[in-house]
């Protein structure tokens, strides 16, 4: 890394992966996310990294939110995430099949090479936790960080634009 602010996203990165399974409605009480926001809110006070933030802290309610314009207003989530989907005579709910939290995926190169080719990560005993073999039993809407990333690993590039659109 050749800068402070490459470092500071990097951690920020790094926590992001460690708060990958909280719940988003659990932000403001989760003690890893306290620890977060204050280190990430020390790389702001040091560095030229720009995270978004309340009177110029970095919160439970502004980590690991989009700097852009409109970021930090509302829940974590969007809500055209929430909503049904017409498709012609048809209704699409937008609840998925997660991965299992508390579960390192992707740890070497060969598994990051089969997901690097589309394919879904596995589980340490080989089962595909995921909606290809093995789903999980029950459907839900996006509630952690860990949902999010396997939405926007396996949706189509226009999908999310096209629901809000419908």
């Amino acid at each position: 890394m050749d800068s402070d602010r490459t470092a500071a996203e990097m951690i920020e990165v790094y926590w992001q992966a460690l708060c990958r399974d909280v719940e988003f409605s659990d932000y403001d009480t989760a003690g890893v996310i306290d620890d977060a926001a204050g280190e990430i809110d020390a790389q702001v006070a040091q560095t030229d990294f720009d995270a978004p933030t309340d009177g110029g802290t970095v919160t439970p309610e502004t980590v690991f939110r989009g700097s852009l314009s409109g970021c930090g207003t509302g829940p974590y989530v969007s809500q055209f995430l929430y909503w049904e989907v017409p498709r012609g005579v048809f209704s699409h709910h937008q609840r998925f099949k997660p991965l299992e939290g508390d579960t390192e995926y992707v740890t070497d190169f060969g598994e990051w090479l089969r997901v690097q080719r589309g394919k879904y990560p596995v589980t340490g005993n080989g089962d595909i936790p995921s909606n290809e073999g093995l789903p999980r039993e029950n459907q839900r809407y996006i509630t952690t960080g860990r949902d999010l990333a396997t939405y926007v690993r396996v949706d189509r590039p226009q999908l999310a634009y096209l629901n809000a659109a419908l």
